[in-house]
């Protein structure tokens, strides 16, 4: 037997109306164990996100930063700092995406949270080259020389590189047709490249 429900409001109303269908048909189902019923409506396979989107949108870059940080720490020769600064980058261009998504609208859900994973491999893909050029650079005892050095050899591999070759991935994205794959990839990619290349 099946609990169907439709909603003809907006996104709150379909969760609204899951949870009031899960918990119906649990009643259902302790006081009548000769009976199997679950709730169902077609919008639920993706209204179901938001019962776990809290605990991934922590687990998920949890999980990354762990990764990140003992690959960098191993490829930079166990050394603790590099590889803190790049968390930090990482950490900072996170926040930003966060501050973006408030400012222009975009609502955590499945795509925004896969957007956000990916500007983590992207802000590792700014950052840990400059990091590890920084710490391999042998020509300069002074850190300030040090750093001007390595952007000025390493910045412009990783603009041409990184930078512009995206770029024209994103410019590709603009020309999707529908609008919120629009607006959720083609903003967030967005902001993901500003954010990282400034």
């Amino acid at each position: 037997r099946v609990v169907s429900t439709q909603s003809t409001g907006g996104s709150n109303d379909f969760i609204d109306s899951r949870r009031a269908a899960l918990k119906l048909a649990e009643d259902i189902n302790r006081h009548n164990p000769d009976l199997e019923v679950f709730p169902y409506s077609s919008a639920y396979h993706f209204y179901e996100q938001y019962d776990t989107i809290v605990t991934e949108n922590w687990d998920q870059p949890g999980h990354l930063y762990l990764a990140v940080f003992l690959v960098s720490f191993v490829m930079l020769g166990f050394q603790i700092y590099p590889s803190l600064v790049i968390l930090l980058s990482i950490t900072m261009v996170i926040v930003d995406m966060f501050g973006v998504m408030v400012t222009v609208g975009i609502p955590l859900n499945a795509i925004s949270l896969v957007n956000l994973i990916m500007s983590v491999g992207i802000a590792v893909e700014f950052s840990a080259h400059i990091v590890k050029s920084y710490v391999s650079c042998p020509l300069h005892k002074s850190p300030r020389l040090r750093a001007k050095f390595r952007l000025v050899t390493t910045g412009p591999s990783v603009f041409s590189g990184i930078t512009l070759t995206k770029f024209v991935g994103i410019v590709v994205l603009a020309s999707l047709s529908p609008s919120c794959l629009k607006y959720f990839i083609l903003g967030c990619f967005l902001f993901c490249y500003l954010l990282n290349f400034c």
